[in-house]
Protein backbone atom coordinates (compact mmCIF):
# COMPACT_ATOMS: atom_id res chain seq x y z
CA UNK A 1 0.00 0.00 0.00
CA UNK A 2 1.01 3.68 -0.82
CA UNK A 3 -0.42 6.83 -0.62
CA UNK A 4 0.32 10.72 -1.28
CA UNK A 5 -0.30 12.62 1.96
CA UNK A 6 0.09 15.91 -0.01
CA UNK A 7 2.69 18.15 -2.19
CA UNK A 8 3.19 21.52 -0.93
CA UNK A 9 4.78 24.56 -3.10
CA UNK A 10 7.18 26.35 -1.48
CA UNK A 11 9.75 29.55 -2.20
CA UNK A 12 12.38 30.32 0.49
CA UNK A 13 15.01 32.91 -0.09
CA UNK A 14 18.46 31.35 -1.64
CA UNK A 15 20.68 32.44 1.38
CA UNK A 16 23.27 30.75 -1.17
CA UNK A 17 22.82 32.67 -4.25
CA UNK A 18 25.60 35.06 -5.19
CA UNK A 19 24.69 37.08 -7.75
CA UNK A 20 28.05 38.78 -8.25
CA UNK A 21 29.15 35.58 -10.18
CA UNK A 22 27.37 36.73 -13.00
CA UNK A 23 27.26 40.54 -12.55
CA UNK A 24 30.29 41.77 -11.18
CA UNK A 25 32.38 42.95 -8.66
CA UNK A 26 32.12 46.18 -6.47
CA UNK A 27 34.41 48.15 -4.59
CA UNK A 28 33.71 51.07 -1.87
CA UNK A 29 37.56 53.16 -3.13
CA UNK A 30 39.48 53.50 -5.62
CA UNK A 31 42.96 52.29 -3.27
CA UNK A 32 40.89 49.19 -2.79
CA UNK A 33 40.77 48.52 -6.48
CA UNK A 34 44.95 47.93 -6.95
CA UNK A 35 44.75 46.27 -3.54
CA UNK A 36 42.21 43.46 -5.02
CA UNK A 37 43.25 44.24 -8.64
CA UNK A 38 45.70 41.47 -8.83
CA UNK A 39 43.63 38.88 -7.58
CA UNK A 40 40.77 40.10 -9.77
CA UNK A 41 42.39 40.67 -12.64
CA UNK A 42 42.21 36.97 -14.27
CA UNK A 43 38.93 37.08 -14.15
CA UNK A 44 38.03 41.47 -14.64
CA UNK A 45 40.18 43.30 -16.51
CA UNK A 46 38.40 46.36 -16.47
CA UNK A 47 37.30 48.93 -13.47
CA UNK A 48 34.90 51.69 -14.29
CA UNK A 49 33.46 54.38 -11.61
CA UNK A 50 29.65 54.07 -10.46
CA UNK A 51 29.55 57.34 -10.57
CA UNK A 52 31.88 58.83 -13.14
CA UNK A 53 32.20 61.84 -11.96
CA UNK A 54 33.10 60.94 -8.63
CA UNK A 55 35.78 58.41 -9.42
CA UNK A 56 37.13 58.51 -5.44
CA UNK A 57 34.14 56.74 -4.87
CA UNK A 58 32.42 53.19 -5.39
CA UNK A 59 34.02 51.62 -8.42
CA UNK A 60 32.59 48.70 -10.48
CA UNK A 61 34.37 45.69 -11.90
CA UNK A 62 32.06 44.04 -14.66
CA UNK A 63 31.54 39.95 -15.29
CA UNK A 64 30.54 40.97 -18.47
CA UNK A 65 30.67 43.49 -21.88
CA UNK A 66 34.10 44.95 -20.54
CA UNK A 67 36.52 44.99 -21.85
CA UNK A 68 34.74 45.55 -25.11
CA UNK A 69 35.31 42.85 -27.66
CA UNK A 70 33.68 42.89 -31.16
CA UNK A 71 33.82 38.74 -31.31
CA UNK A 72 31.28 39.21 -28.32
CA UNK A 73 28.80 40.51 -31.05
CA UNK A 74 28.87 37.54 -33.68
CA UNK A 75 26.28 35.51 -32.45
CA UNK A 76 23.86 38.94 -32.89
CA UNK A 77 21.99 39.36 -36.50
CA UNK A 78 22.57 42.21 -38.39
CA UNK A 79 19.41 43.66 -37.56
CA UNK A 80 19.90 43.83 -33.91
CA UNK A 81 23.04 45.11 -34.11
CA UNK A 82 21.59 48.02 -36.03
CA UNK A 83 19.11 49.01 -33.74
CA UNK A 84 21.54 48.36 -30.68
CA UNK A 85 24.04 51.19 -32.82
CA UNK A 86 21.07 53.10 -33.95
CA UNK A 87 20.39 53.63 -29.99
CA UNK A 88 23.55 53.28 -28.27
CA UNK A 89 26.01 55.14 -31.03
CA UNK A 90 28.27 51.83 -31.37
CA UNK A 91 28.40 48.39 -30.02
CA UNK A 92 31.45 49.10 -27.75
CA UNK A 93 28.94 52.43 -26.18
CA UNK A 94 26.30 49.55 -25.53
CA UNK A 95 28.82 47.10 -23.94
CA UNK A 96 28.95 50.14 -21.55
CA UNK A 97 26.13 50.83 -21.18
CA UNK A 98 25.22 46.90 -19.93
CA UNK A 99 27.52 47.07 -17.75
CA UNK A 100 26.68 50.12 -15.93
CA UNK A 101 22.83 48.30 -16.14
CA UNK A 102 24.67 45.17 -14.14
CA UNK A 103 26.46 47.22 -11.78
CA UNK A 104 23.33 48.94 -10.65
CA UNK A 105 21.56 45.82 -10.47
CA UNK A 106 24.01 44.55 -8.45
CA UNK A 107 23.51 47.72 -6.41
CA UNK A 108 19.89 46.99 -5.99
CA UNK A 109 20.85 43.55 -4.66
CA UNK A 110 22.96 44.68 -1.99
CA UNK A 111 20.49 47.37 -1.13
CA UNK A 112 17.86 44.44 -0.88
CA UNK A 113 15.65 45.24 -3.63
CA UNK A 114 15.57 41.85 -5.12
CA UNK A 115 17.05 38.50 -4.10
CA UNK A 116 18.14 34.77 -4.52
CA UNK A 117 15.23 32.53 -4.51
CA UNK A 118 14.53 28.54 -4.56
CA UNK A 119 11.30 27.06 -5.10
CA UNK A 120 10.57 23.84 -3.69
CA UNK A 121 7.99 21.15 -4.63
CA UNK A 122 7.74 18.77 -2.24
CA UNK A 123 5.63 14.84 -2.03
CA UNK A 124 5.08 13.94 1.43
CA UNK A 125 4.30 9.82 0.84
CA UNK A 126 3.64 6.99 2.96
CA UNK A 127 4.26 3.16 2.35
CA UNK A 128 2.81 0.21 4.24
CA UNK A 129 2.84 -3.37 3.89
CA UNK A 130 0.10 -4.47 5.83
CA UNK A 131 -1.50 -0.90 6.18
CA UNK A 132 -1.06 -0.57 10.20
CA UNK A 133 2.68 0.11 10.14
CA UNK A 134 3.74 3.11 7.35
CA UNK A 135 7.18 4.43 6.60
CA UNK A 136 6.99 7.83 5.57
CA UNK A 137 9.18 9.82 2.94
CA UNK A 138 9.54 13.02 0.99
CA UNK A 139 10.23 13.56 -2.39
CA UNK A 140 12.10 17.00 -3.36
CA UNK A 141 11.93 18.87 -6.70
CA UNK A 142 13.93 22.17 -6.41
CA UNK A 143 15.82 24.90 -8.62
CA UNK A 144 17.99 27.64 -6.48
CA UNK A 145 19.42 30.23 -7.64
CA UNK A 146 16.51 32.43 -8.86
CA UNK A 147 15.94 35.68 -8.84
CA UNK A 148 12.89 37.01 -6.63
CA UNK A 149 11.82 39.89 -9.30
CA UNK A 150 12.08 37.22 -12.48
CA UNK A 151 8.56 37.66 -13.16
CA UNK A 152 5.02 35.31 -12.46
CA UNK A 153 5.83 33.63 -15.63
CA UNK A 154 8.98 32.52 -15.44
CA UNK A 155 8.39 31.17 -12.10
CA UNK A 156 4.88 29.67 -12.99
CA UNK A 157 7.35 27.89 -16.07
CA UNK A 158 9.63 26.55 -13.16
CA UNK A 159 7.04 25.33 -11.22
CA UNK A 160 5.61 23.21 -14.19
CA UNK A 161 9.67 21.68 -15.28
CA UNK A 162 9.32 20.75 -11.13
CA UNK A 163 5.72 19.32 -11.21
CA UNK A 164 7.03 17.30 -13.97
CA UNK A 165 9.96 16.17 -12.66
CA UNK A 166 7.54 15.52 -9.40
CA UNK A 167 5.52 13.54 -11.42
CA UNK A 168 7.89 11.45 -13.00
CA UNK A 169 9.34 10.23 -9.50
CA UNK A 170 6.06 9.54 -8.17
CA UNK A 171 5.50 7.21 -11.59
CA UNK A 172 8.58 5.32 -10.19
CA UNK A 173 7.65 4.98 -6.73
CA UNK A 174 4.32 3.05 -8.22
CA UNK A 175 1.48 6.06 -8.06
CA UNK A 176 -0.87 6.15 -10.97
CA UNK A 177 -1.32 9.48 -12.81
CA UNK A 178 -5.11 9.51 -11.38
CA UNK A 179 -3.30 9.54 -7.93
CA UNK A 180 -0.59 11.72 -9.00
CA UNK A 181 -3.25 14.11 -10.76
CA UNK A 182 -5.93 14.37 -7.66
CA UNK A 183 -2.53 15.08 -5.04
CA UNK A 184 -1.83 17.84 -7.53
CA UNK A 185 -4.84 19.19 -7.52
CA UNK A 186 -4.89 19.40 -3.73
CA UNK A 187 -1.22 21.09 -3.60
CA UNK A 188 -0.72 23.64 -1.10
CA UNK A 189 1.51 26.04 -0.62
CA UNK A 190 4.20 26.60 2.21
Amino acid sequence: MKKINHITLKIEIDEDGDPTDYLGVLVEKYEDIHRLRNNIAKHCETWIPVDPENPDGEWFSPANHLPHNPKSWDHVSEEKKDKVIAKYGSLRKADIAYAYEDCERLRKFYAGHWWMEGIILKASIAVSDDGTHWAHDEIVCSLWGIESDGGEDYKATIVKDLSAELEHELTLWGFSHDEILNAFMEMTTA
